[in-house]
């Protein structure tokens, strides 16, 4: 019944109630309802009597209750959804999960407040991009994400999971597992929307590979006991154990040290560390060894190459970090164990130190049996003592031993004795199950097997690493590693077996296999001797070779054949000392081999893979061919881009620079004028000289803006780059606009091509000064140090923490809107009118700021003006230069050295060689290349110095001194020219000119480079 049914009941009762008093006023009127209803009237008007009387009975029976339950109803499903809510919500949280949705179109991603707690961020963060995201990810996992994100969105699968490293607020890198679907898709099947979840699973991988690295350590300590319970040659045994415990530790140096007396005996060490045999240490060569045998604990020191007190072996090996084990026998210390690092930040962990006290421990063993300690201090014992000594060290060492070790009678497999480690293995509580069968014990999970490694010990003797499956006290299923020997007791054979739990091992080994066979990137897997031992699905596919064609084959097959010789010497020098290295994204030269013979180019990833006791490498390659097509093709536009926008911005430059040129010709034409009229023309010559050098000035900084170079980044000093592109822009922007600059002077220098922040400058001044308003235009250009602190560049990637170069230029324009700071860096894009602009500016802009390893903010709103602040990295302080000789004025320099100079201007040929022989030269011009080279000719010893101009009819300049030098080659040569670039320079240098002078000179750098030329070689300036 609805919760509404109690109310309608309640109003048809009380419609019941007013016929009823109807039909009583009747009667009391005297009249007969029976004459007027009849018998079924009279029955109908009886019901409606006993529903007046009854309904308030019936409203608190039936009605009240109803509705009353209908609301508990409601209020109860209240409660519930807002229960589960809260559930899911603590569920999330105790499972480090994040929900997320995004929408696939334009990459907003929505995420719960967990992501925020999960990463670290700002809490109530819950909005995002895709590409911020994909920021955050380790650049080794992006392919994984990317990768399985595309397939999702173009329907090649429901849904996806991927485990990826990310970055926290904190820098630290964390474990993700990502799973996402499609929920939303369009018409036409693309994906519209996303929704998934983002899992941390740190710990589980951390523990994953502590499993993998315990597990290796106990194989180790396993073999190790058997080696200790059958070897007789001490030494032997000792170096085995020093070698492996410093490969396990991933320690290159180690050592083994026992006390005599007071010194300290070196008897084993590693085979790569240039030791002499039994050297011994006092307390002053040993000092870190010395303090772990005094305190009888580790002694582990990072830095070590700051300690005071150091060995100079140590010194030689350049050791970092270093970790002395005390060897201890009870409360006696018997030696030390010592092992060294190497590499910067690779300190000794928790769990590593614990594992040398194990090692340490196992030397204890091992230095007491052969009884080296006790024979340095008392003579041996009685025979009868030396047996009974002997039995109780070995059921020291099978007691105490880390490794699960059994003792098995032949054949019947009845278990003799078994370890505490043994024990605990297999999950049972106590010993009680010492004396029956292996079988009987159902630690079997296929008897037979039981029967083959017994037959095998029978033939072989010994057996090492036998895999099987077995199970422990509780029937669960474990993978076990058998190494057992056949030994005799009172003459009857038994198994000593020790057993290694690989169960976790297994399992990390056949996800491995899945993550390796089903990668997108093809790999291969190479030995030592670089022959390749699997690879595979993709590499199959990209090579071209079944599995089968090259397993057992050497790696040179698949790189070209003049790659042979490299690959062979770059596995070798991989191998001395492995680790995570990737090649040719930057060298660009790496290529493989097809079965076909088709070669191409690739990026290789090496990384290291232990396998027992080898080291394999892992290589995974990646064809680069389109991307490495595209990236020529990007970097081809953006050259042509940034050209382009050069002429663009001259043309806008072309009338304040013809205004400047026009001021300075009326300089020197009227005081032209004023000197031929005048009888002191000094003051008149001085004005032509200055206006002829600011002339020069403004030609040269019109060519460092229009010069098309290559990106060509020098430690540079911004300030003057700013105060020469300045002046130049004074001479385009109106002078009704007033530009204001403040230039730090103590700016440190930064990287920088110097025509690019030219030209960046002039784009950035440009675009101000269009934003405008009519009256009252006001620039502002600034350039101070900047201080980038972590949260500036938390927001920014392009930025890195650390002492910045800040440029900024500011208008008080008209702004910009919302929309349109969301378009500026786009080519093309302008707001500007048809005829007024490109829109290649800031595009261009954008583009040199990000190869100089920088970032650009900005600042706008509309009527507010505009802010731009560009960021680049700066460079430690170098030394300043020593301050360059004064040049010696340009007097009576020559002796009557004779100059042959070469020049067909005329007016400028006949200033020049006046002028030199006003400096004491004899000079001898030619207007025409051919005929000064037939006068050279004649007699090449009539010269001592010849000067040509480049650019001249028939023959160019560098032409001229080719030939001249081929019949001369001890004859200097110097080159004017009026645009010096720096390819032709090169060229000229490489024929052999001296100096290559830009034109106008002055007389006082002609008679330097004169005098520089003639000077004898020995006073050349290097």
């Amino acid at each position: 019944m609805k919760a509404g049914n109690p109310r309608r009941i309640f109003v048809l009762v009380l419609g019941a109630s007013f016929l009823v008093e109807l039909l009583i006023m009747l009667i009391g009127s005297g009249l007969r309802v029976d004459h007027f209803l009849g018998p079924l009237g009279q029955a109908a008007l009886n019901a409606c009597v006993f529903t007046l009387v009854m309904a308030p009975l019936v409203w608190r029976l039936v009605a009240r209750p109803l509705s009353e339950s209908a609301a508990r109803q409601q209020l109860h499903s209240a409660r519930a959804l807002r229960a589960g809510s809260e559930r899911l919500t603590l569920a999330l949280e105790a499972s480090s999960t994040a929900l997320w949705d995004t929408d696939a179109v334009t990459g907003r991603t929505l995420l719960d407040e967990g992501w925020a707690a999960m990463m670290g961020g700002p809490a109530g963060e819950t909005e995002t991009t895709l590409r911020q995201l994909f920021i955050q990810v380790h650049p080794d996992d992006r392919h994984l994400i990317r990768a399985a994100m595309r397939d999702t969105v173009e329907g090649r699968t429901p849904a996806y999971r991927v485990e990826q490293r990310m970055r926290k607020a904190s820098g630290e890198w964390v474990w993700i597992e990502s799973r996402g679907r499609a929920v939303a898709t369009g018409v036409d099947g693309t994906v519209l929307r996303m929704t998934g979840t983002n899992t941390d699973i740190t710990a589980r991988k951390t523990a994953e590979i502590e499993v993998l690295q315990q597990k290796e350590f106990l194989e180790t300590m396993q073999q190790i006991t058997l080696e200790l319970l059958e070897r007789r040659d001490l030494e032997e045994l000792l170096l085995t154990i020093v070698e492996r415990a410093a490969w396990i530790l991933d320690a290159p140096f180690g050592e083994l040290m026992v006390k005599e007396g007071e010194v300290m005996v070196v008897r084993a060490f590693t085979s790569n560390q240039p030791y002499k045999v039994a050297a011994r240490l006092g307390r002053q060569e040993a000092t870190l060894s010395w303090q772990a045998h005094d305190t009888g604990r580790p002694v582990v020191v990072t830095g070590y190459e700051t300690l005071p007190a150091r060995r100079k072996i140590y010194d030689a090996l350049r050791v970092q970090s270093v970790a002395e084990f005390p060897i201890m026998r009870g409360a006696t210390c018997l030696g030390v164990l010592s092992l060294s690092r190497t590499r910067p930040g690779h300190d000794f962990r928790a769990e590593e130190i614990q594992r040398g006290r194990l090692f340490a421990q196992m030397f204890s063993l091992v230095i007491h049996n052969a009884g080296i300690y006790a024979d340095a201090v008392h003579e041996a014992d009685a025979r009868t003592r030396a047996l009974r000594e002997s039995e109780e060290k070995f059921r020291g060492v099978f007691d105490k031993s880390p490794i699960p070790i059994a003792l098995i009678s032949v054949p019947e497999g009845r278990l003799v004795e078994v370890n505490a480690a043994a024990i605990s293995a297999f999950g049972f509580e106590d010993r009680r199950f010492v004396g029956r069968t292996t079988t009987e014990l159902g630690l079997w999970k296929n008897p037979e097997e039981r029967d083959r490694y017994v037959e095998l010990l029978k033939q072989k003797g010994s057996i090492a690493s036998y895999d099987v499956t077995m199970k422990n006290a509780r029937g669960d299923e474990m993978e076990i590693l058998l190494s057992g020997s056949i030994i005799q007791i009172d003459g009857k054979p038994h198994t000593l077996t020790s057993l290694l739990d690989i169960t976790e091992r297994k399992r990390a080994e056949s996800k491995f296999r899945d993550l390796f066979e089903f990668s997108t990137d093809a790999i291969v897997i190479i030995d030592g001797k670089r022959n390749i031992t699997d690879i595979n699905r993709r590499a199959q596919e990209l090579l071209g070779y079944d599995r089968p064609e090259l397993i057992g084959q050497n790696a040179e097959r698949i790189v070209p054949e003049d790659m042979g010789a490299e690959l062979r010497e770059g596995i070798t020098h991989y191998f001395t000392i492995p680790g995570p290295l990737l090649m040719g994204t930057a060298k660009g030269s790496l290529q493989a081999r097809t079965k076909a013979g088709r070669v191409f180019p690739v990026d290789i990833s090496l990384s290291p893979l232990r396998s027992g006791e080898a080291v394999l490498v892992v290589a995974t390659l990646r064809e680069t061919t389109d991307q490495r097509r595209a990236e020529a093709q990007q970097r081809a536009l953006e050259l042509q881009l940034r050209q382009a926008q050069k002429m663009d911005a001259l043309g806008t430059l072309a009338g304040g620079i013809a205004h400047d040129f026009n001021n300075l010709l009326t300089v020197i034409l009227g005081n032209t004028e004023l000197a031929a009229r005048t009888s002191h023309p000094a003051e008149n010559l001085a004005a032509i000289r200055e206006a002829g050098l600011r002339s020069k000035e403004l030609v040269a900084q019109i060519l460092t803006f229009s010069r098309r170079t290559e990106v060509d980044r020098v430690p540079t000093r911004m300030q003057t780059l700013i105060e020469d592109a300045l002046k130049l822009l004074r001479s385009t922007i109106p002078v009704m606009v007033r530009i204001d600059t403040y230039i730090d002077p103590q700016c440190p220098p930064v990287l920088a091509d110097p025509t690019q922040i030219h030209q960046v400058l002039m784009n950035l001044c440009t675009n101000a000064w269009h934003a405008l308003p009519e009256r009252d235009g006001v620039i502002e250009v600034r350039l101070q140090p900047a201080l980038v602190e972590n949260a500036l560049a938390a927001v920014n990637p392009d930025l890195k923490p650390g002492l910045h170069v800040r440029l900024s230029v500011s208008d008080n324009g008209h702004g910009m809107s919302a929309g349109t700071l969301e378009r500026i860096y786009e080519p093309f894009f302008t707001t500007k009118p048809v005829g007024k602009g490109t829109g290649l500016g800031l595009a261009v802009v954008h583009g040199i700021v990000q190869e100089h390893a920088g970032a650009i903010f900005v600042r706008s709103e509309a009527g507010q003006g505009t802010t731009f602040e560009l960021y680049f990295p700066a460079l430690a302080e170098t030394a300043a230069r020593a301050p360059e000789p004064a040049a010696a004025a340009a007097g009576s320099v020559g002796r009557g050295e004779r100059i042959l100079y070469v020049d067909d201007d005329k007016l400028v040929g006949d200033a020049l060689t006046e002028l030199l022989d006003l400096m004491g030269f004899k000079t001898t011009h030619h207007l025409f290349p051919r005929e000064a080279l037939a006068r050279f000719e004649q007699n090449p010893q009539d010269f001592d110095l010849m000067i040509t101009d480049r650019a001249m009819p028939g023959m160019t300049g560098g032409e001229l001194a080719a030939k001249v030098l081929q019949l001369r080659p001890d004859l200097p040569v110097l080159l004017l020219t009026g645009y010096a670039d720096p390819s032709m320079e090169k060229e000229l240098r490489q024929i052999g000119v001296r100096e290559v002078l830009g034109k106008p000179l002055s007389a006082q750098k002609l008679a330097d480079a004169v005098r520089r030329a003639l000077s004898p070689p020995a006073a050349r300036p290097v």
